[in-house]
């Protein structure tokens, strides 16, 4: 499209995003006893603010900005249910998996072709904000108690910034391109198991995580003041598994 307008600002408003799945577990018998909780999310959340390759934009002398900001929350819970613990006289078993899957993105650009005329000053900014946490909880009791729990996130966030590859831009003003990103990441396993002849608890908590800030600059520009290409990040990820076994053993006497 040809567009002939008095500057541009192209803007995906700051919306907070947040996303749950949660499952509780809770069970017991006189013989055997099983409970079992399963939560996933599986979340591909995307904003952008661009100028796409058919764009061709006169900005009459007036300001052009693009400016992406992506705020997301994702949790994912398998846990018992409050005072709740998997118990049979013979076995009890109880078992928790939570799997977080998330892709999150922030993208703001001048895509790769597109046409940017007469500009006086140039903003692209991408803002990306992103928190994931997943949980596994379980617990068990019995002759014979197993309590596996695991808790898995994979997380690919990014936050890009850009002006492709194209024509020069030609401004009579400032051009700033900047990407700032935050992350963080937590993963928490705990299972217990409590049993008279035999108790195996397994807990495993796994991070695989994947970051990407950049701001680029893919063809010659031409600014009548700076020129700012600026990119940060910050990113805090934690993995955390615990598994506790307790062996009664078989009274000879009553007391």
């Amino acid at each position: 499209r040809d567009y002939k307008v008095t500057g541009v600002q192209t803007c995906a408003l700051p919306i907070s995003n947040l996303f749950t799945s949660t499952a509780t577990s809770g069970a017991g018998a006189s013989d055997v006893g099983v409970a079992g909780a399963l939560a996933i999310n599986v979340i591909d959340n995307l904003t952008t603010a661009t100028i796409s390759a058919a764009g061709d934009v006169d900005a009459k002398n007036g300001n052009v900005a693009m400016d992406a900001e992506n705020r997301s929350t994702s949790n994912a819970s398998a846990t018992p249910a409050e005072d709740a613990t998997a118990s049979g006289d013979t076995v009890g078993v109880g078992a928790s998996v939570a799997v977080n899957v998330v892709s999150n993105e922030s993208r703001a650009q001048l895509a790769n072709g597109a046409r940017l005329r007469n500009a006086a000053a140039l903003d692209v900014k991408a803002e990306g904000d992103y928190s994931a946490r997943t949980e596994a909880e379980a617990g068990a009791e019995g002759g014979i108690a197993a309590t596996p729990v695991a808790a898995v996130t994979v997380a690919d966030n990014k936050t890009l910034a850009g002006i492709g590859s194209g024509e020069a831009v030609h401004t009579s003003g400032a051009v700033s391109v900047e990407a700032r990103h935050a992350s963080t990441t937590e993963t928490v396993a705990k299972g217990s198991a409590t049993g008279e002849k035999a108790a195996i608890g397994i807990g495993v908590a796994v991070n695989v995580v994947a970051e990407t800030v950049s701001a680029s600059v893919g063809r010659d520009l031409h600014a009548g003041s700076t020129i700012r290409v600026a990119a940060e990040s910050r990113h805090s990820s934690s993995a955390d598994a615990t598994a506790s076994e307790t062996w009664l053993l078989q009274r000879l006497h009553d007391e």
